[in-house]
């Protein structure tokens, strides 16, 4: 599946969350439409994200997202609130 808009830029929620997330039947219920700002994708958690004007969706969300992150010579994660230098860090 893609995530892409439709007419005037608004997505339909059946669509959006279609197979996504199990969450469909909840949501759909209390919103018809939604209108998105733009498209972020983040690769590397706390890293830079990459504006996207259409993107896959897979049962867990935006395919790629979050796949990644850096860690410290432990193996512990970092967040921009350790290393706000992360927020620099733009991913290709």
């Amino acid at each position: 599946m893609s995530v892409s808009p439709g007419s005037g830029g608004h997505w339909s929620i059946a669509d959006l969350l279609s197979g996504c997330c199990g969450s469909e039947a909840r949501t759909a219920a209390r919103i018809d439409t939604m209108h998105l700002n733009g498209l972020f994708v983040y690769p590397i958690k706390s890293c830079a994200g990459l504006a996207v004007d259409a993107w896959d969706l897979d049962e867990r969300g935006l395919v790629g997202d979050r796949s990644y992150m850096v860690v410290d010579e432990r193996g512990d994660f970092l967040t921009q609130r350790e290393a706000p230098q992360l927020a620099t860090v733009c991913p290709e």
